[in-house]
């Protein structure tokens, strides 16, 4: 019995390293390689883009205007105590009351922006530095 035994395990033991010494390492030399390559070609959808000015209105154009007062109010502390009820320091509910007063004032001054020649809010050439897509450049459109 102890014969059978040793052939049984002796075959096995052959078996495999036939199997890793000619098949596996034969298999791993011959570098095989799987490649599924598909390309579609179809239409190019433009990306969405948004962007968020939090400020719509230039700074530098407002003198004369009721945007005016609202910074002048907003940025001197000495002068903390107007109408727009600025009378904290600098705080998070001074900004939120600010943005208010902002959105309030916003039909006023964009009839200033649109009757009176007097460009208050940015145009599309300050926004974007460059548009390009499919090898074109963007318009306003």
């Amino acid at each position: 019995m102890k014969i059978f035994w040793f052939i049984i395990t002796a075959s096995m033991a052959c078996g495999f390293f036939y199997q890793l010494i000619f098949q596996l390492i034969r298999t791993y030399l011959s570098y095989p390689v799987n490649v599924d390559t598909k390309i579609d070609y179809g239409k190019r959808v433009f990306p969405a883009v948004t962007f968020c000015m939090l400020n719509p209105w230039k700074t530098t154009n407002i003198t004369g205007t009721p945007l005016d007062d609202l910074v002048s109010s907003y940025l001197d502390d000495d002068y903390a105590s107007s109408k727009y009820g600025f009378t904290i320091p600098s705080t998070t509910i001074r900004t939120q009351r600010a943005a208010k007063w902002t959105q309030l004032m916003y039909e006023e001054l964009k009839n200033i922006d649109e009757t009176d020649n007097q460009i208050l809010s940015y145009g599309y050439d300050e926004l974007f530095i460059k548009c390009v897509f499919n090898t074109k450049d963007c318009d306003e459109s």
